[in-house]
C-alpha cells in the first residue's frame, strides 16, 4: 500500500517499477502537467518528483540511480 489515492498513483509507482526492471539504463522520467490539474500536480509531488518549470505546462521530474 502506497498511501496514495486513488488508481494513478498505484498505476505510476507500477509503472516506475517495471521500467527500473525492464530498462535500468533510464535514470529520470519527466511528466508534463496541465496547470489547472491541481489531482496531477498532487500526485507527483506525493511521489517525489521535483517540480522543475512551470510554463507553459508544469514538468515534473524525478531521477533514479542507475541499476547494476
Amino acid at each position: 500500500e502506497s498511501g496514495i489515492r486513488g488508481w494513478g498513483g498505484c498505476l505510476l509507482e507500477q509503472a516506475e517499477n517495471w521500467l527500473r526492471q525492464h530498462y535500468p539504463e533510464v535514470v529520470k522520467l519527466h511528466a508534463q502537467v496541465l496547470p489547472n490539474n491541481e489531482p496531477s500536480k498532487k500526485l507527483f509531488d506525493k511521489l517525489n518528483y521535483n517540480l522543475a518549470a512551470t510554463m507553459p505546462q508544469f514538468e515534473y521530474v524525478k531521477e533514479f540511480e542507475a541499476c547494476t
